[in-house]
């Protein structure tokens, strides 16, 4: 993140400042998932998908395992329509 003092990165589970932020820069190289709070339930990155552990937890690989997964459930879907 890029504030009007220089440049920062967060490393917290605080949110952080955002009113001074001007601009944003985002290296996918370097994005992880993170835990994640949601209606005051923490949320952690997964660490397996259908029973096998994920070796690579980087958001592209656990977002391509989630697009695969809902792809064979409107599959699944489409078939039981189509009957």
């Amino acid at each position: 993140m890029i504030g009007n003092t220089g440049t920062f990165s967060h490393a917290s589970d605080q949110s952080p400042d955002m009113t001074k932020v001007t601009g944003m820069r985002i290296y996918p190289n370097r994005a992880k998932l993170i835990r994640v709070k949601d209606r005051g339930v923490v949320y952690d990155p997964p660490t397996e998908h259908l029973g096998s552990t994920i070796d690579d937890v980087s958001p592209i690989v656990v977002a391509g395992l989630m697009l695969e997964y809902i792809a064979a459930m409107v599959h699944e879907a489409e078939a039981l329509i189509s009957d």
